[in-house]
């Protein structure tokens, strides 16, 4: 889904009925869909919301250069393990 589709999803009951009926079509064919350039956290939760797995866009992160990706993986990496819930052992 494009910027077009995805631009004030949280707050356009018109967005969001456009937004549900290309997931309805994507599960029917069997096809996963990203939305593009997720530009507001507002937007990035609506789209989590109803099940969109896939984002891309400043909401989530900003553009990067190729050989800076190594690091930015490895800092999502260590802050995924640090807000895990610490479990006890045995």
């Amino acid at each position: 889904m494009g910027e077009a589709f995805v631009v004030d999803c949280d707050r356009s009951p018109e967005q969001q009925r456009m937004i549900l009926a290309i997931m309805a079509l994507a599960e029917h064919l069997g096809l996963s869909a990203v939305a593009e350039q997720v530009s507001t956290q507002g937007e990035h939760a609506y789209l989590a919301q109803i099940g969109v797995a896939e984002v891309q866009g400043r909401a989530v992160a900003r553009a990067l250069p190729a050989d800076l990706m190594p690091g930015y993986l490895e800092e999502c990496d260590r802050k995924a393990v640090l807000a895990s819930p610490l479990r006890r052992a045995g």
